[in-house]
């Protein structure tokens, strides 16, 4: 079979997750393709308990990385292996539906440079965290806002939960920086984006986004998307990027504002942020999500600005160091 598509899936102990992802891959409307897992480390390695019948149907090939090295080395690894004309990325909590691949492959047909981006969506009967559903609801706002055409999407909506590309362009660009443990696809779409390439959202090529984290790793995200911020702005001095980060964060609500005054380094911090989460959790329960979301708004910020903080320490000053230690 000549294969038009390498379905790359980038996985990290999900066994019973990831078995979910390829039963949606191997239902897809068009043939093609080849799903390259790359198993970054798991314990027991999915190879070994990957159904032989599923990885047939889901023509699946397993890659095994020597420890946990992160997504973008895993993602990297995947294209590696491959030689097909599109490289689609998907995470091993997505379950694309039945013409996903067909949808983004569509809108490819016009042979120009682009990545092709598609929703993430809450699965039916998805019981999230108050977390959880701050995520999807935000990504929801974003996603009606480009299909209403109130903005083009670009490099900063290149999600590699639900995205294709050629591969010529992501060869190009580079491929993933692997010293990114976040935003590592938002940075790699900036560098295909410098090179000319441009960004459509396909609504249509939709993912089901099974979606789940604890508190910890929640707010444990938003320093580490501080720290991918301050490395992304030294590789790119000319972007502006963050004074394009500044301005926005300047822009956001009273409250939120306020929330940072008071939120000062060190103890206080921690505890406007641990009743923030509290509040949150409460309100959730109450069915006041949109309370927990506003909420929830002030706790990441805060933890932005932390990991901001902490990443500017003369300790820091090495990025990659600095995005390791934030992330611990």
């Amino acid at each position: 079979m000549d294969t038009t598509v390498d379905i790359v899936i980038p996985t990290y102990n999900r066994h019973v997750r990831l078995a979910s992802t390829l039963r949606s891959i191997a239902s897809q409307t068009v043939s093609g393709y080849r799903t390259i897992v790359v198993d970054d480390g798991s314990s027991p390695p999915v190879a070994a308990s990957l159904d032989p019948e599923l990885a047939a149907a889901a023509n699946v090939t397993c890659l095994t990385s020597s420890g946990n090295g992160g997504p973008a080395r895993a993602r990297n690894a995947g294209v590696a292996a491959g030689n097909a004309r599109f490289i689609a990325f998907v995470d091993d909590d997505v379950d694309p539906v039945p013409d996903w691949l067909m949808r983004h492959l569509a809108v490819h047909q016009s042979g120009t440079p682009l990545a092709t981006i598609g929703p993430l969506l809450p699965p039916p009967g998805w019981q999230p965290t108050p977390w959880n559903w701050w995520e999807s609801r935000t990504l929801a706002r974003e996603y009606g806002k480009m299909q209403r055409g109130l903005y083009e999407p670009t490099c900063r909506q290149f999600f590699t939960g639900n995205a294709v590309v050629r591969r010529q362009d992501f060869e190009a660009a580079g491929g993933f920086d692997e010293h990114l443990l976040r935003a590592e696809d938002i940075e790699f779409g900036l560098r295909m984006q410098e090179l000319g390439t441009q960004f459509r959202f396909v609504a249509t090529a939709a993912g089901w986004h099974d979606s789940y984290r604890t508190a910890e790793s929640w707010l444990r995200m938003a320093r580490q998307y501080a720290a991918a911020d301050r490395l992304i702005d030294r590789l790119h001095p000319d972007q502006g990027w963050a004074e394009m980060v500044t301005r926005e964060r300047a822009a956001r609500k009273r409250a939120m504002r306020f929330a940072r005054r008071i939120a000062r380094p060190g103890d206080t911090h921690e505890r406007v942020v641990r009743s923030l989460m509290l509040a949150a959790r409460a309100t959730f329960a109450l069915g006041a999500r949109s309370a927990s979301s506003r909420v929830l708004a002030m706790a990441f910020d805060l933890e932005y600005a932390e990991g901001a903080r902490r990443a500017a320490q003369p300790d820091g000053q090495d990025p990659a160091r600095g995005i390791a230690r934030v992330a611990a």
